[in-house]
């Protein structure tokens, strides 16, 4: 038999209470009174240090309710855990070790059993127990032989239950974990921001011309690395914003002058890149309701996702453009095909593609753009083929709310 293993309170207390949550456990000891006619019968969790009631059925009024403890070297349960036995006896007055129990003589007990509830890992569990005020004969097999098989009845499904209950509870424990976590991100996120302020706005003023070209060249390196901190922190608090629940907000509206906002974008990302062939194509003859800050960014992270993974010599596309009641934006470069175990990753947050996993940045680049695709109502997919990779931005014309 296993060793049963010291528990804290809560754990103990869920255990008691698991005992009156399974239903048959109560009908089973409403059979074992009916069947050996004795007025009391209960299934109690017992441990080296308590006598706790789970379930109990009293006829005779002895004062037992369920959670009602008894001292634990005052019954025989305390027997039955040490030598995983059952005792069982038919008379206490006739009884030559048993007949001056002082728990037995106190409350005018008469017959009794307790046989053992051992868990299937062998672990001790508690006791079956019935009794009367009367002299019952409850050794016969007919009886220990009920009595045994209601014990392993009520061990499976205590087991069951345990078993369920711990799952859920490690689930429970698991959705608390990344929630604190990545409210911890959020808020680090921000805090973070304000040093970086300051650091960003001394990196500037040491790029001005009266401190010299070599503090000059300091300051530019230290400026361009605030920047690129100022991403990564971004990216980090949308992530914490897609995770926590509301997703990544979305302030939808129309634009006068959609199409030259978005070839703006692409125009900042060609000066940004000059060595790469950028091109776009932004073609829209209808309103459309979008949260451009999102949807400019949605397009960086997609040009920068093709720029840093597509074929270095190749040209990198946008196109945007209206197609059966559609906002379309596409995203295409030529590079080598994306493994399928690869491509069935590439939206979910952290990771690369494993093809440059030399690559810097958190990988949440196409994890952020397809939260923004999805915060518009509209879904984001790979499409590949022909040497090309392309990254489709799908939404109904007006579908985003404001």
């Amino acid at each position: 038999m296993t060793n049963q293993l010291s528990l804290d309170e809560p754990q103990l207390m869920r255990e008691v209470d698991a005992i009156a949550r399974v239903e048959p456990i109560k009908q089973l000891l409403d059979v074992a009174c009916r069947v050996t006619r004795t007025g009391f019968a209960c299934v109690a969790r017992v441990t080296a240090e308590r006598w706790i009631a789970g379930a109990v059925l009293d006829e005779i009024e002895l004062g037992v309710a369920p959670g009602g403890e008894i001292q634990i070297d005052a019954t025989l349960c305390d027997g039955v855990r040490r030598n995983n036995k059952l005792v069982v006896i038919d008379d206490v007055s006739q009884d030559t070790t048993f007949c001056d129990h002082p728990t037995l003589v106190q409350m005018g007990i008469q017959c009794y059993i307790s046989v053992p509830i051992v868990l299937p890992d062998g672990t001790f569990f508690g006791t079956l127990c019935a009794l009367d005020r009367a002299p019952n004969r409850l050794s016969s097999p007919e009886v220990l032989g009920m009595f045994t098989l209601f014990a392993d009845l009520i061990a499976q499904h205590l087991d069951s239950h345990l078993q369920l209950e711990r799952s859920q509870l490690a689930l429970l424990s698991e959705r608390e974990t990344a929630d604190l976590r990545e409210e911890f991100i959020a808020v680090l996120g921000h805090d973070l921001r304000n040093p970086l302020a300051a650091i960003q706005m001394s990196a500037v003023e040491l790029t001005e011309d009266e401190y010299g070209a070599e503090v000059n060249e300091i300051g530019g390196v230290i400026r361009e690395c605030t920047e690129r901190m100022n991403a990564l922190i971004a990216d980090v608090l949308d992530l914490a914003r897609g995770r926590l629940g509301g997703g990544i907000g979305i302030k939808a509206v129309e634009h006068e002058d959609l199409a030259g906002r978005l070839m703006h974008v692409i125009d900042e990302i060609k000066i940004a890149h000059p060595e790469r062939d950028i091109r776009g194509d932004v073609r829209l003859d209808a309103p459309v309701r979008v949260d451009v800050s999102r949807l400019s960014q949605l397009i960086s992270n997609l040009v920068g996702n093709a720029i840093t993974h597509g074929d270095p010599g190749g040209d990198v596309w946008t196109r945007v453009f209206l197609e059966e009641e559609q906002f379309v934006v596409e995203v295409a470069n030529r590079g080598e095909a994306i493994p399928d175990e690869v491509a069935a990753q590439l939206f979910l947050p952290f990771r690369r593609n494993t093809l440059a996993e030399d690559q810097d940045g958190l990988g949440l680049g196409l994890y952020i753009a397809s939260e923004i695709a999805r915060g518009h109502g509209g879904t984001l997919e790979l499409e590949q083929g022909g040497g090309e990779i392309r990254f489709v931005f799908r939404m109904p014309v007006g579908g985003a709310e404001g």
